[in-house]
């Protein structure tokens, strides 16, 4: 997208709506005031000067370092990091951390930590991928801090190293040796290292041994509107997806702080989403257990939509994949649950998942009022019994959602699919048509797929629900391809060779909270041509929408 003044207007408006301060105008940059300090700091003016309208700094500046141990031939994260810096943003301000880490959060934990180096011999602060230094080189300038010593780290900067200032540059932190980084009362990272790293529990463990005893290590991991890798990357444990963030207060040991806090607009308003920031405290004596983290997705962030901050997915180095055994106990007690929730759904509440995004027309109902003569359907779900005793009473569309001449419109679609033949549980001939009602509780899906293809005949089809859009198993519902993507499930279904298939996104109206329903129609052209790809389950993340624990599956070798 190109850079142009609405567009530049809008990005600063963006990144200033994170940081809850007051956005650019188009004529006017606005001077962003820093919140105050504790009386004894005397801190409340640093960081207020103007800011151009892209340097506003808390949110995705310091990216330039990304790093880690690397993979024998090459790391991806660095190659990464070598490819996009110029396009990261590197002026951050003073303020800027303080409303990174208080400002948004309201804690004063780093206004505390800041006041506390005031007067303190010797004490010292690195900025892990710190951009240009200017919030050390503004700390260090102001009256109380003569005597802070500091140290940047950033792959590239302008800044250079002085009395007081040491500038680590041109490496990665893999590549400084420990004793470089020295002992730190304070290490910040604001979207730097952590954000960026291939091995980041090494990275991590590395800045927590440059701390002295006591001393503190700031994380912002960003928020919902932009960059937040603290939700959005994911840690494999023993069969769960935790986020990275929430995997961080699990290590034994380690004496950490995670908050997670509301962001609203500049109003205080309108709910905007959610603002992610850890404190880690290095206290005498603790010796944290650390466990190893192995990469098993990494991939770079988008920088034409300016989100640089790379997709990651690690698992624990030893942790147990459910066995084919768990799985099949997984799938029969999430479709145990899922029936008991269902139980009395009828037929308008089945037909609405397949209710076009119009409201007035659905494409299962249209499709299955055409099959011609001596063609069956057949329904595989927990609903099935009581759809099939519906219909053939008479199906009444009596939901207040829609207007009444569309509920009219179903109610005549009904009679139509009436007059089908229907089969339910296990069917001698193959239908023309399978409907599935419950098929984002499979915990095998790779294999259910196969199973259900083998049901229909050559050019049969198979219609599938997949739950709720946003929130929901719809997209929720991740798979790892082995050309290095993390795809949802329907866009993986179109990767599979041998079927045609239309995804379609159901009326909001339908779900719950206003979401839409996700479902897919497949065709079976060719049976031989068929190529299913085998899935390994990797782990079950969180309950969606709907109550169903979300499956993280892999590739693995061809069926």
């Amino acid at each position: 997208m190109p850079l142009d003044r609405k567009n530049a207007f809008r990005a600063a408006a963006l990144l200033c709506a994170v940081l809850r301060c007051a956005p650019l105008s188009a004529q006017t940059k606005t001077a962003i005031e820093v919140p105050a300090l504790p009386a004894t700091s005397g801190l409340g003016q640093i960081g207020s000067a103007p800011m151009g309208a892209l340097t506003a700094p808390a949110v995705g500046d310091a990216r330039r370092y990304g790093l880690a141990k690397p993979a024998p031939k090459h790391d991806p994260a660095q190659e990464s990091l070598i490819k996009n810096h110029e396009a990261m943003v590197r002026g951050r301000d003073f303020g800027s951390y303080v409303r990174a880490f208080d400002g948004s959060f309201g804690t004063g934990d780093f206004s505390r930590s800041i006041a506390a180096l005031s007067g303190k011999p010797g004490a010292r602060w690195l900025d892990s991928g710190g951009g240009e230094g200017l919030a050390t080189a503004q700390l260090m300038a102001h009256p109380g801090y003569e005597g802070l010593e500091t140290t940047v780290v950033s792959y590239e900067t302008s800044a250079r190293p002085g009395p007081r200032r040491k500038v680590l540059e041109g490496r990665f932190l893999q590549d400084i040796p420990q004793e470089s980084l020295g002992k730190n009362d304070l290490i910040t990272d604001v979207i730097g290292v952590l954000a960026y790293t291939y091995d980041f529990m090494s990275d991590f463990r590395k800045l927590y041994d440059a701390l002295t005893p006591n001393g503190e290590l700031y994380v912002f991991m960003a928020s919902s509107v932009r960059d937040f890798y603290g939700r959005d990357n994911k840690v494999i444990v023993d069969g769960r997806v935790m986020t990275l963030a929430d995997f961080l207060v699990t290590i034994p040991g380690l004496d950490i702080k995670l908050v997670k806090t509301p962001l609203y607009d500049k109003n205080g308003r309108d709910l905007m989403g959610e603002v992610w920031n850890v404190r880690v405290k290095r206290t005498p004596g603790a010796e944290p257990k650390w466990p190893q983290l192995e990469t098993i997705y990494f991939r770079e962030g988008n920088r034409e939509q300016g989100e640089m901050v790379p997709q990651r997915v690690f698992m624990v180095k030893g942790t147990r994949l459910p066995s084919y055994g768990a799985l099949d106990r997984l799938s029969a007690e999430e479709r145990f649950d899922y029936a008991r929730r269902t139980e009395s759904h009828g037929a308008e509440t089945f037909f609405d998942k397949f209710r076009g995004r119009s409201g007035m027309n659905n494409p299962l109902m249209n499709r299955l009022a055409r099959l011609g003569k001596g063609q069956t359907w057949a329904l595989d779900g927990p609903s099935a019994a009581r759809v099939s005793a519906e219909l053939r009473d008479g199906v009444r569309f009596t939901g207040t959602a829609f207007l009444r001449p569309a509920q009219w419109l179903m109610e005549r679609m009904a009679k139509l699919v009436a007059r089908k033949t229907l089969r339910i549980g296990t069917y001698d001939e193959k239908p023309r048509v399978l409907v599935v009602d419950d098929g984002h509780t499979s915990y095998r899906f790779a294999e259910d797929l196969a199973r259900w293809v083998e049901s229909v005949p050559d050019g049969g089809e198979i219609w599938l629900s997949l739950g709720l859009e946003e929130g929901g198993t719809g997209t929720g519902i991740r798979i790892m391809t082995l050309n290095g993507r993390r795809i949802d499930v329907r866009r993986w279904l179109e990767t599979v060779l041998g079927l045609d298939v239309t995804s379609y996104r159901g009326h909001r109206l339908v779900g719950n909270n206003h979401e839409e329903p996700v479902f897919v129609r497949i065709v079976v052209p060719d049976h031989a041509k068929v190529h299913i790809q085998k899935l390994e389950l990797l782990a079950v993340g969180r309950e969606s929408d709907e109550g169903v624990r979300i499956p993280l599956y892999r590739e693995t070798r061809t069926r």
